[in-house]
């Protein structure tokens, strides 16, 4: 994850300058898609040479060549990532899939979904800062908890502000807000949803229903034909959720952490 996505240095690992600010560590992404053998080495001797500190590394579940690689040289496993998707109509006012079981339940017409405004800033950052648990930053120790709870306080403001193309909450019945979901405009008519949370007191009702409703409205209605959402395998509500909506996993990817001052094979 990289809340703006900044890299400059353009070696096999990009540096991730926002991630290296907020964590205080120098901190990249690989660039390739495959991390065998003949590419590990050659990656590790780059970090030495800039100082990278953590380098993230997403191979596709189906790579066993690379995540056999990343296991013999105990690079920490710290999340498996599922997307799920679907295609949207854009002809239609409302969120559906032609061609497919696509649908959104029912509507709770008690629940009230709205664009985000800057006020709901102070109560979207309480939300974030617990509802995010089972990412892969919380997974990994050299992370400490405060530091990942006040990453999803930022990114959720940042996402108010500017960074994502839309910010969709809900008020529950007395008028709080019990949730969120961030929708992001991608190139070729394609779009995804970046953080989705349902304030924990307020789960259970519903309220995650409206907002997926609610994103694929946004999506569908901003001529966005394909929308994708992604979350952990460790995510089982999430899973479940997603699976009762009929969205169809498109991709299953695995992320792994390396700290070369850890000490590899």
């Amino acid at each position: 994850m990289s809340v703006d996505g900044s890299r400059r240095y353009q070696g096999t690992c990009g540096i991730l300058e926002w991630d290296s600010a907020f964590f205080a560590r120098r901190i990249a992404r690989f660039r390739l898609q495959r991390c065998t053998p003949a590419d590990f080495d050659p990656a590790l001797k780059e970090c030495a040479d800039v100082g990278i500190e953590c380098l993230y590394i997403l191979v596709d579940a189906s790579d066993t060549e690379s995540i056999v690689t990343l296991q013999e040289k105990r690079v920490f496993l710290a999340d498996i990532r599922v997307t799920f998707g679907t295609e949207l109509s854009i002809s239609g006012s409302g969120p559906h899939v032609s061609g497919s079981k696509f649908q959104v339940p029912c509507s709770d017409d008690t629940i009230r979904t709205r664009l985000s405004i800057d006020s709901d800033i102070p109560a979207l950052r309480r939300i974030a800062s617990v509802s995010h648990r089972d990412t892969r930053f919380y997974a990994d120790g050299h992370f400490a908890t405060e530091q990942c709870n006040r990453l999803y306080e930022l990114w959720i403001e940042k996402s108010c502000r500017g960074y994502a193309d839309a910010v969709l909450v809900v008020e529950d019945d007395a008028g709080q807000l019990a949730g969120y979901v961030t929708c992001h405009r991608d190139r070729d008519a394609a779009g995804h949803i970046g953080l989705f949370a349902v304030r924990e007191d307020a789960r259970g009702r519903g309220i995650a229903r409206e907002l997926l409703k609610a994103a694929l409205g946004w999506f569908s209605t901003n001529n966005i034909a394909a929308m994708t959402v992604a979350t952990q395998l460790r995510n089982v509500r999430a899973l479940r959720f997603y699976s009762r909506a009929h969205l169809f996993i498109s991709a299953v990817e695995y992320w792994f952490h390396l700290w070369p001052g850890d000490g590899v094979v």
